[in-house]
């Protein structure tokens, strides 16, 4: 059973799995040498894997979907296979500025 509640600071995150430390969050960027939203836009999950067990997503997806979804009540979240990209199961969410973040970080832009 997932639901809203906040990290070990004061960041908002999805609980799919409190116990075991698994939460659902908007991708955190602090660390420029991680690329996380460079490495999230590329069009295969092969690159993707750097989170220590969370779920990162853009930010705009957490915000109005994922938060909306779950504010006030608690929920079933599903991990599913990684078969179709982001932008092809959630194109009006996909929020990573690709030309100027994918360019800087001599990345291949992913294929439209």
């Amino acid at each position: 059973m997932a639901s809203l509640g906040h990290d070990l600071g004061e960041l908002d995150v999805l609980w799919v799995d409190y116990a075991d430390a698994i939460s659902l969050h908007r991708v955190i960027t602090t660390n420029p040498q991680e690329r996380r939203l460079q490495r999230l836009a590329t069009p295969t999950p092969l690159d993707n894997r750097i989170s220590y067990g969370c779920i990162n997503v853009p930010k705009n997806f957490f915000e109005h979907v994922v938060r909306s979804a779950f504010i006030g009540t608690n929920g079933i979240v599903y991990i599913l296979p990684e078969i179709k990209s982001m932008r092809d199961v959630f194109p009006a969410y996909y929020d990573v500025d690709e030309h100027s973040q994918l360019q800087s970080a001599n990345l291949p832009a992913p294929a439209p």
